[in-house]
C-alpha cells in the first residue's frame, strides 16, 4: 500500500513568540545587581576589610561570565533558558555533564526567592518593631516566596514589566549610593575611620589573609557575582536580542561599581561605627 507523502513530513516545534520589549528585559538582566544587598552586610560583618578580598575575585569572574555568556547569546539567539541551555548545547557530546551543570545552575537560583523572603520579612520586622507591630513571619516568608512564582505564571510579560518597574530605581539609588560614597571617601579620607588607602592595605594584607574564611564567604558571594546574566534567559523571548545582549554587557559594566565600589564605602562605613 502506498503511503501518503504526508505522513512522512516532519513538524516543526513551535518557535517561542518574541513578545518582550527592551524595557521588559532590562529588569531581568540588571536584577542580579541586587543580589550584593543581600550578602555583602554578612561578609563585612564576619570579614571586615578583608571582605574586599572576597568581592575583588568574584567581580573579575562575574565579569568574565557576563561577557562569555553575551558571546554565547550571540551564536544561540533563539535558544531560551540562558545559561544552563548554554551549557547544554556546548556539552551535548557529553550528557551527564551537561545534565549536572543546568541542575547545579538551578538549585542555586531555587535558593534566591526564600533567601530574599527572608531578609524582606526581617527588614519588615525591623521597621514595624518602633510602633509595637507584629506580622506572622511564617504566613509573610510564605507569601513573599510564591509572589515570584505566581507573577511567573501569570506570564513573561506581567513578571518582566514587575522586574522594570522595581528594578530599575533600585539599580539607580544603589549606584548613587556606591558613587557617592566612593567620593565622599576620596575627598574626606580620614573622616571617622580609616581613609581608602589605609582599607585596602589592611585588605590585602597577606598575613591577615584567612583562606578558609575566604572560601567560606566566596561561596556566598557567588549567588551574587554569578547571578547578574539573568538577562540571558529571555533573549529569545526579546523583539530586539541585540539590545537584550547589550544590557548583559551593562550589567557587567556595573558590577565594579556596585560590588568594590559599594563595598569599599561599606568597609570605611564599618570602620568608622568600629572607631
Amino acid at each position: 500500500m502506498a503511503v501518503s507523502s504526508s505522513q512522512h513530513s516532519v513538524v516543526d516545534p513551535p518557535k517561542l513568540a518574541r513578545i518582550l520589549t527592551p524595557f521588559e528585559t532590562i529588569g531581568f538582566s540588571l536584577g542580579g545587581l541586587l543580589l550584593w544587598l543581600g550578602t555583602a552586610p554578612s561578609i563585612h560583618r564576619a570579614l571586615g576589610p578583608q571582605a574586599l578580598m572576597v568581592w575583588l575575585v568574584g567581580t573579575v569572574g562575574g565579569v568574565m561570565l557576563n561577557l562569555q555568556v553575551r558571546h554565547l547569546g550571540q551564536i544561540y539567539p533563539n535558544l531560551s533558558g540562558g545559561t544552563p541551555n548554554y551549557v547544554t548545547q556546548l556539552l551535548k557530546n557529553y550528557p551527564a555533564i551537561a545534565c549536572y551543570s543546568a541542575i547545579g545552575y538551578w538549585l542555586g537560583w531555587v535558593s534566591i526567592p526564600p533567601i530574599n523572603a527572608i531578609l524582606l520579612t526581617d527588614l519588615i520586622q525591623t521597621n514595624l518593631a518602633p510602633l509595637d507591630i507584629q506580622i506572622p513571619t511564617f504566613w509573610v516568608c510564605f507569601f513573599l516566596t510564591s509572589l515570584p512564582y505566581i507573577m511567573a505564571f501569570s506570564g513573561t510579560r506581567a513578571l518582566g514589566i514587575l522586574h522594570s518597574f522595581f528594578v530599575l530605581p533600585a539599580i539607580g539609588l544603589l549606584i548613587v549610593f556606591c558613587g557617592q560614597g566612593f567620593i565622599w571617601m576620596v575627598a574626606h579620607p580620614e573622616v571617622q575611620g580609616m581613609g581608602i588607602w589605609a582599607i585596602l592595605q589592611s585588605d590585602f594584607a597577606i598575613n591577615k589573609f584567612s583562606a578558609p574564611d575566604w572560601l567560606q564567604w566566596y561561596f556566598v558571594a557567588v549567588y551574587a557575582v554569578y547571578g547578574a546574566e539573568t538577562g540571558s534567559s529571555f533573549v529569545a523571548d526579546s523583539q530586539k536580542p541585540r539590545s537584550t545582549l547589550n544590557f548583559i554587557t551593562l550589567a557587567a559594566i556595573l558590577l565594579p561599581i556596585v560590588y568594590l565600589g559599594g563595598s569599599l564605602v561599606m568597609a570605611h562605613l564599618g570602620s568608622a561605627e568600629m572607631s
